[in-house]
């Protein structure tokens, strides 16, 4: 057999060199190192896209209790958070969603009665707590507490903030002013006695 031969089977059967299993991982940390970051902001994007369909959520349900309270109706909004009650008595929003901003301390919900917890979109304004009757003389107001602080959680509330301020401009800050990252603040909408929708700024 000639040395050519011998060293051609040799080198067949020694497998990958560590050279070769070198550059494999420098690839993969490579890939990893631009896929991680992009994953993670597509994470944060959705959950600030949530926030803002549940903000938008709650406007549209104000405003159609309040144009059902002109009609004499009496509509449950949001029930007591984390309520077991179903049907008629959870309300038009329902309490029991989870709040979709990270690092939120548990339990957090999607809508609830009282402001103060990030990412948890409230209605405040009747007699009754998440309540809008005939005799509710406004304004109803809808609030969503943004203050982002760090990671993915920064990025989603200022893509909420995002969202909403291009829906109801001057919600989040005055009307055409850039959000800026992170985002600092709170988004807030009132709804009129008479369904007029007003913004803070």
């Amino acid at each position: 057999m000639s040395k050519f031969v011998e060293k051609a089977q040799a080198s067949a059967e020694a497998g990958f060199t560590l050279i070769e299993l070198m550059i494999v991982i420098a690839i993969i940390g490579i890939l990893a190192a631009i896929a991680i970051p992009q994953y993670e902001k597509y994470i944060a994007t959705g959950q600030g896209t949530d926030v803002a369909a549940n903000f938008h959520s709650a406007v549209t349900a104000v405003t159609s209790a309040v144009a059902a309270a002109q009609a004499g109706q009496t509509t449950l909004l949001v029930a007591a958070p984390g309520s077991t009650t179903t049907g008629t008595t959870q309300g038009v929003l329902n309490a029991n969603a989870a709040d979709p901003i990270p690092g939120v301390a548990a339990p957090a919900y999607a809508f609830a009665t009282t402001t103060g917890t990030l990412g948890t979109v409230a209605v405040t304004g009747g007699a009754t707590a998440g309540t809008i009757a005939p005799t509710d003389t406004g304004p109803f107001t809808i609030t969503v507490l943004l203050k982002g602080t760090t990671g993915t959680n920064a990025t989603a509330t200022t893509d909420a903030a995002a969202a909403i301020q291009k829906a109801f401009p001057g919600a989040c800050i005055a009307a055409g002013s850039p959000i800026t990252n992170p985002f600092s603040g709170s988004c807030i909408i009132n709804v009129s006695a008479g369904g007029q929708i007003t913004t803070q700024f």
